[in-house]
């Protein structure tokens, strides 16, 4: 399920917009206390107290500059056009008039709640890949340590909360309903979007502003009368009934409204914006471009194929996909010919019943009879279909009527058993729904007096939905997994787990009865440790949940296997590469088997082995298995796909891994312009692929467009999920390594000090970004000239890493050998030697396959040996260091020269000069000291 809440000042400027404003100098008889709600280019309306009732209404009024006859009869159209409507879901008209500066009005009820904008924009963009849950392979972008101490962990993409889909769905078709009834008495709105819905405290939606309507040749509505002229709509745009003019809101226009057709526009003009609107409420964007010059996005309305809703929420499937497409079918022929039958193939859809948009073939309307009811057992589902199979074949096999009789009575037995079921969950999304919405539109600063912060909102929701939904647990629960989503979303995890616990205890007493559900909870809730950094309580749970996962669905079913990747995924994290590889070898293996060679999640298994490959610096066999996902995903959803654009970059690092330094920037700077062309310049995933690029900048010397990218991705990130989200404090901790290697060390630190803060405030004290972040905090502070300080933050983390991982992690050997040129610093020569030495030891352990990383460590190492006077050994290390680095990651790059900085520096000290100028005109500028990712 970016968010509804993204950031404090997006939710609070929308809240806003449902609130009141300045009084205007205006007065009408009957009506008090006017105050301005919206003003477009046709009219101003303002909320008012009808006198005599006492009762809220709006009233819209006729703005001067557009007062001509023309415009006056427009407007008058339009008021006998409402009233001729009488359906709940449509505003009604009390009252009309003129204003005593002789301007015409109408007075209409007032809905009490939020435009549907409001949703959309507070739902944003959706990230591009899987959602954390038991549903979802947990795939993850690589992005590997570096091998001195500013280290770059696996970038997370946290999960989003949005509309749940059921509950959007209902709310759609509720609105289809309205412009059904519309339609059928003539009237065609012309100007559908969403901020002329309104969606009132009990999730109902209304349509509103007529201004654009048109009466259909046969209608007998009041005031049959055609268009009446040039006017603008209430979006300040020109609206002309001239043949090759525009007339709508642009972004929802249909083909023929762009084209200018006016005499082609019907009913199914408002199918094609009812489908723009579906494709916003469902993923938070429109289904093409419509931003740059109006030629473009006209162009683009008119020709431009309409990408799939499930390309950017995976939850959404390919029926899904079909609605939306056929109501955005360029040729009306091919929409849906009336919104009643939109509405009620989305209401089939949410039975599970076979949409008509589908019925291309009597098997697919048995598959989808025997499934329907996907949420009750599988071996109900797997026996109802078993039994309508029966009783169509007894319609060609008499002799068999006995048999298939007993068997159509079976199946109508658990037909409606499985109905109520389903009846009963499409009642909780409603009500779920319901009760997001209402709790958005109580938070309104004009009602509440104060200002509320996001967390103050999703704190209050927590609250209401404690006490609301006492009496019903599994709606509770639900409730709670989508707050602890939207928690997450916004890197607030410790929320997130207490909604999550909230969640669990609701569902104890019903645990027996509602396994799957619990199964689902505590899947999220063990990828939600896991990035806590408990990682061996998430570890314990999702092994538990792999015992269960097969006992509820099977030892080879999606469930299960997608449970055991998550699982191998924690233990890459903890370290236990063998049996992360082990475990998604089984899974890839199983998933080939089971589902086929062409199963979507072939590449993904591919793709999360190839990590853990990556981890091991196995970089030749993770090409290999890199290269298949992205040629699968490349020929089954294109090459700018966003999950072939995760396995693109990957397929970047591993280049990077290989030491084919050139190949791999070439690739980051397509990914970086195949991302933001199809996904746009302020997509998380453009983030993602900048600071990736970034590192290897970092890397190879390219520090000012390293400091670009960085800054780029860390505006990205602030904007979409706030400045101390794990995504962006991540990207500020590389940023500052690249200010270190610049020599802004005084920047440097500033930065780590808040990324240090940061990092606690979501992980904890002891979690390893913490940790990482204050190892980088001590080098940063050494290079000011805060050495003893350095020394002590350094001391602290290394104290640390040791007791939780032990002297053999690669994170600790990093902090070992750190701490030991900190301790040199000091003048602790002898103590250093022994830190370095240890570290060495290891190193050659933990990254025996990583040639560039050991010869970090062998160069440390030679020169403590060199620090002590034990030249003859010092040489020989450092050499070998120099000849490794050489090799690994060629001549120029910092990292080689910095083994020539120290192999300089030992010459002189053992007084040999002509030694050390030849190695100092290698090293020439590089920097004394560079942390390492």
């Amino acid at each position: 399920m970016p968010s509804w809440f993204h950031s404090d000042d997006i939710i609070l400027a929308e809240l806003r917009r449902t609130g009141g404003g300045p009084r205007p100098a205006l007065g009408i008889p009957g009506y008090d206390d006017l105050s301005e709600l919206k003003r477009g280019g046709q009219g101003v309306v303002y909320l008012a107290t009808q006198r005599s009732t006492k009762r809220q209404v709006a009233v819209k009024v006729l703005l001067e500059a557009v007062s001509s006859d023309a415009g006056r009869r427009r407007f008058e159209r339009e008021v006998d056009l409402i009233a001729s409507l009488n359906h709940p879901n449509i505003v009604q008209i009390f009252d009309s008039g003129t204003t005593p500066d002789g301007r015409p009005y109408y007075v209409m009820e007032y809905i009490d709640g939020a435009p549907l904008d409001d949703l959309i924009r507070l739902s944003g963009r959706l990230p591009s890949e899987a959602q954390p849950g038991p549903d979802a392979n947990r795939e993850r972008p690589f992005a590997p340590p570096r091998d001195e101490s500013f280290s770059v962990p696996v970038s997370v993409r946290q999960p989003s909360a949005m509309l749940p889909v059921d509950g959007a769905l209902h709310l759609y078709a509720t609105i289809c309903d309205a412009v059904h009834y519309a339609h059928q008495r003539g009237v065609i709105h012309r100007d559908l979007k969403p901020s002329n819905i309104r969606v009132d405290r009990g999730g109902a939606p209304h349509v509103l502003d007529f201004g654009l309507a048109k009466l259909t040749a046969d209608s007998s509505a009041p005031g049959g009368v055609g268009d009446a002229g040039p006017a603008r709509s209430p979006t300040g745009q020109q609206a002309m009934s001239i043949t090759g003019q525009f007339m709508g809101s642009l972004p929802w226009a249909s083909p023929e409204q762009a084209e200018g057709h006016v005499t082609r526009l019907d009913i199914r003009t408002d199918i094609y914006s009812l489908g723009v609107i579906l494709f916003q409420l469902l993923t938070g964007r429109f289904p093409y471009d419509v931003t740059g010059p109006l030629r473009l996005v006209f162009d683009q309305i008119v020709h431009a194929i309409p990408d799939r809703p499930s390309k950017f929420r995976r939850e959404l499937n390919d029926e899904i996909d079909t609605i939306v497409v056929k109501c955005l079918a360029k040729e009306p022929d091919r929409r849906y010919q009336s919104a009643g039958d939109l509405a009620r193939d989305v209401r089939r859809f949410l039975a599970g019943e076979p949409i008509e948009a589908k019925r291309d073939s009597a098997w697919y309307t048995l598959r989808k009879a025997a499934t329907r009811y996907k949420s009750a057992a599988r071996v109900t589902a797997a026996f109802l279909a078993l039994s309508i199979l029966a009783l169509i074949i007894s319609l060609n096999y008499w002799k068999e009527a006995r048999q298939q009789r007993d068997a159509a009575r079976a199946a109508e037995d658990m037909a409606k058993a499985a109905l109520a079921t389903a009846k009963d969950e499409a009642e909780r999304a409603s009500e779920i729904n319901k009760f997001l919405t209402a709790t958005l539109v109580n938070a309104d600063p004009f009602k509440t007096g104060r200002t509320l912060s996001v967390a103050d909102f999703l704190k209050r929701a927590s609250d209401d939905a404690g006490r609301r939904f006492e009496k019903r647990p599994r709606t509770e629960a639900q409730v709670r997994d989508t707050l602890a989503m939207s928690y997450w979303s916004l890197g607030m995890l410790e929320d997130a787990h207490r909604e999550y616990d909230r969640a669990a205890a609701a569902m104890e007493p019903l645990r027996d009865k509602d396994t799957a559900e619990a199964y689902h909870l505590d899947g999220n809730r063990a990828l939600l440790l896991s990035d806590l950094g408990r990682l061996d309580e998430s570890e314990r749970l999702q092994r538990a949940l792999i015992e269960r996962s097969r006992e509820l669905f099977g030892q080879d079913s999606r469930e299960n296997l997608t449970m055991r990747g998550n699982w191998a995924t924690t233990l890459n994290s903890l370290n236990r590469h063998d049996e992360a590889e082990t475990t998604l070898r089984g899974v890839l293996e199983a998933c080939r088997r089971v589902y086929g060679e062409d199963d979507p999640n072939v590449s993904t298994y591919e793709n999360n082995l190839a990590t853990s490959l990556i981890a091991q610096a196995r970089y030749d066999e993770a090409d290999a298995l890199v290269s298949d996902a992205i040629r699968a995903r490349a020929a089954s959803l294109g090459p700018t796909h966003p999950t072939t654009l995760i396995a693109r970059g990957n397929l970047a690092q591993v280049r990077h891994g290989q030491g084919r330094l050139e190949e791999s920037e070439r690739l980051h700077r397509e990914i970086l312009t195949d991302v933001e062309t199809a996904l746009g310049a302020t997509h998380p995933q453009m983030a993602e692929a900048a600071s990736n690029f970034a590192v290897l900048l970092h890397e190879i010397g390219k520090l000012a467009e390293a400091e670009q990218l960085d800054r780029r991705a860390i505006d990205n990130y602030t904007a979409a999920v706030g400045p101390t989200h794990p995504d962006t404090l991540r990207v500020r901790n590389n940023l500052s390594g690249v200010l270190v290697s610049m020599k802004r060390f005084s920047e440097a630190a500033s930065v780590l000090r808040d990324v240090a803060q940061g990092m606690e405030a979501v992980y904890g004290a002891e979690h390893n970004s913490t940790l990482r972040a204050q190892s980088n905090l001590a080098l940063a502070l050494d290079e000011d000239g805060q050495t003893d300080e350095a020394v002590r933050v350094s001391e602290r983390a290394l104290q640390t890493r040791r007791r939780l991982l032990g002297d053999t992690d690669g994170d600790t050997l990093i902090s070992i050998n750190n701490h030991g040129w900190l301790l040199l610093k000091t003048g602790r020569k002898p103590e250093a030697l022994d830190y370095w030495t240890q570290a060495y030891a290891g190193a050659q352990r933990v990254f025996a396959d990583n040639p560039a990383t050991l010869a970090v460590f062998q160069n440390s190492f030679g020169y403590g040996l060199a620090q002590v006077g034990r030249f003859d050994e010092g040489e020989q290390q450092l050499l070998a260091a120099f000849a490794s680095m050489n090799a690994a990651v060629g001549a120029d790059s910092p990292r080689t020269l910095r083994v020539a900085q120290r192999l300089a520096e030992m010459y002189e000290l053992w007084g040999k000069p002509e030694k050390a100028a030849e190695y100092r005109k290698l090293q020439g500028a590089a920097p004394e000291t560079q942390p390492s990712k």
